[in-house]
C-alpha cells in the first residue's frame, strides 16, 4: 500500500514496503514488473537496496502515476497476482472517496 503525496508524484520513484518485497522477491534487488491497470500492462522495476533498507518503484513510475491520473492523497494498493508472470494489480482509492468500515 503506497499513500501518494504530492512530492512522490513528482519523482522518479515511489517507497514500497520492504517486508512486502522481501517476501515475494527474497534475494533479488532488482525486480522486472508489470502494474496491470485494468486490461493495461505497465512495466516497472521494483529496487531493492537492503544497505539503506529501502524499496521503490523505478522505472515506470512517473509514466503510471500520470496514466493513472494520481493526485496526493490518492491510496494504490499493490497485489502480487501472478507470482511467475510478476504480475501486479492495482487497486486505486482517490482523495476525498476512502470508507472506513
Amino acid at each position: 500500500m503506497i499513500q501518494i503525496t504530492h512530492p512522490s508524484i513528482l519523482k522518479k520513484a515511489a517507497a514500497i514496503p520492504i517486508p512486502f518485497f522481501t517476501k515475494y522477491f527474497a534475494k533479488k534487488k532488482k525486480v522486472n514488473i508489470n502494474i496491470r491497470m485494468g486490461s493495461k500492462l505497465m512495466p516497472v522495476r521494483l529496487l531493492y537496496y537492503p544497505s539503506f533498507r529501502a524499496a521503490y518503484i523505478s522505472a515506470g513510475w512517473q509514466a503510471f502515476a500520470v496514466a493513472s491520473n494520481l493526485k496526493a492523497g490518492d491510496v494504490c494498493i499493490f497485489e502480487l497476482e501472478n507470482e511467475q508472470d510478476q504480475v501486479l494489480d492495482v487497486h486505486i482509492y482517490r482523495a476525498g472517496h476512502l470508507s472506513i468500515l
